[in-house]
């Protein structure tokens, strides 16, 4: 049985891979600026399911508690699950960037 951390991981890739096509392949043919936001969007879902499958691996392991609450569940990837996966404080800001536009996008729209 596949475990949960792994689908989200592969959930991440697919989605962070998509990005990386439309921003490097896609976009440079057609220089069509909407598609910086689905760009943004897939990101955004790629840092969601890499975040889930940190916290997922960390909960089968017995080492955190999964909460029903998503900003607690993202204090506990900040504060345990990034520093034990070696993570650095730029990277994980990053990834907290890409969450920061995607909001800032869909409260916009």
């Amino acid at each position: 049985m596949t475990e949960k951390f792994l689908v989200s991981l592969e959930k991440a890739e697919k989605s962070i891979r998509l990005a990386d096509h439309f921003l490097n392949v896609t976009f440079p043919l057609v220089k069509e600026y909407r598609l910086l936001l689905k760009i943004i969007s897939e990101l955004y879902v790629g840092v969601i399911n890499l975040i889930n499958a940190s916290l997922q691996y960390d909960y089968y392991h017995k080492r955190i508690t999964i909460f029903q609450d998503s900003q607690t569940n993202l204090r506990t990837f900040k504060e345990s699950c990034a520093l034990r996966n070696g993570l650095s404080e730029n990277e994980v800001s990053s990834l907290l960037e890409v969450i920061r536009l995607f909001k800032v996008h869909k409260s916009s729209s």
